[in-house]
């Protein structure tokens, strides 16, 4: 069970369009994690990632025992999903899946191969190629409960069953990934205070 960040009484249900506008308004969610197209309006509920369609039927393409799909506008997200994606956004998941993508790399584009996009994705998901070895991606960390909304977990920590968010002090270290930043302009409203 994902740890909740919803307030209490809140169903994802009645609220899902507003939780998922909210998540799609983050800067960090302005591009498509795999190819940097200006349009994120699906996304890999396995990864927590936000993609734009292109990459979405890419990621369909890999098969549903890799990766789940889900559309922003068409689709009824499960509030365990939901909260994934309020824990985390693109750039977190970026810092993770391409911790070891070399500089000189040259990014996809919307205008990229279709081929290349799917082998891009392909390298990056399944191979594994440029996520740091040993080290839980971020979206499995929040499902097993070791990553909240405001404190990342290091690699092999865990939660006691009883640990709430609200056990964790100011003075807990943070452990992230190089230029990894916090999930922000969630309205406060949507939280659990």
């Amino acid at each position: 069970r994902v740890h909740g960040i919803f307030k209490k009484g809140m169903t994802a249900s009645c609220d899902q369009g507003e939780i998922l506008n909210s998540i799609l308004r983050r800067k960090e969610n302005s591009r498509c994690a795999d190819c940097m197209s200006r349009t994120t309006g699906w996304g890999s509920t396995t990864f927590g990632v936000l993609v734009c369609i292109r990459c979405s039927g890419c990621h369909r393409k890999l098969g549903t025992h890799i990766t789940k799909v889900r559309s922003t506008n068409l689709d009824s997200w499960t509030r365990e999903q939901l909260e994934i994606y309020l824990a985390m956004n693109n750039e977190i998941a970026n810092n993770y899946w391409e911790y070891k993508l070399p500089s000189e790399y040259i990014r996809l584009t919307e205008s990229a191969d279709p081929k290349e996009v799917y082998q891009f994705i392909k390298d990056k998901y399944v191979a594994k190629l440029y996520a740091p070895k040993g080290v839980t991606d971020p979206a499995t960390e929040i499902i097993q409960g070791k990553r909240t909304k405001n404190r990342e977990a290091s690699p092999g920590e865990g939660r006691s069953e009883t640990s709430s968010p609200s056990d964790i002090k100011p003075s807990d270290p943070v452990v992230s990934l190089p230029k990894q930043e916090k999930v922000r302009d969630i309205p406060q409203e949507l939280l659990e205070i």
